[in-house]
């Protein structure tokens, strides 16, 4: 709820800030994932860091630092390792890989949608539109899946 919470506060403070530099970000090039198959959580980091660059993330600056940037690196990061350690195209890293899209992944897709994707969508950069191909979510999911995120079950930060 707490992060519920703070999304609304986000897409307040981000709906006051960067009207005049609207003109600067209505195109550009997306950066690279960090992960294809998290593409959600790529873009976190990829939104956040463009934003910032493009001195567009007030009232973000601190959920992208503090929670979101750390969390989708933390869940690349564990996919990653854990994919290396599985055979390609076995059982377990099918199932890895579902797991994993269908529950920190969309907490990703939400976190895009809920805060950054509040902002009229003309002024987005590419970085920042979810990718809707991947971690489908009921509406009533989202709260419940960026707590997930950011505060995984049984507080193992993979660290």
């Amino acid at each position: 709820m707490k992060t519920y919470l703070l999304f609304a506060a986000m897409c307040l403070a981000l709906s006051l800030s960067g009207c005049d530099a609207a003109e600067e970000i209505l195109d550009g090039e997306e950066a690279a994932l960090k992960e294809a198959d998290l593409p959600n959580c790529s873009k976190v980091i990829n939104c956040c860091a463009n934003l910032k660059s493009k001195e567009l993330s007030e009232g973000l600056d601190d959920a992208c630092d503090e929670q979101f940037v750390p969390a989708a690196n933390r869940v690349i990061d564990t996919y990653q390792d854990a994919k290396g350690e599985l055979s390609p195209g076995s059982d377990g890293e099918r199932a890895l890989y579902d797991e994993t899209r269908g529950t920190v992944e969309v907490g990703c897709r939400c976190f895009l949608e809920q805060s950054v994707g509040q902002i009229d969508a003309v002024l987005l950069p590419k970085d920042c539109e979810a990718d809707t191909s991947v971690g489908q979510a009921e509406a009533d999911m989202c709260v419940g899946a960026v707590d997930e995120l950011v505060n995984p079950a049984g507080g193992n930060n993979g660290e």
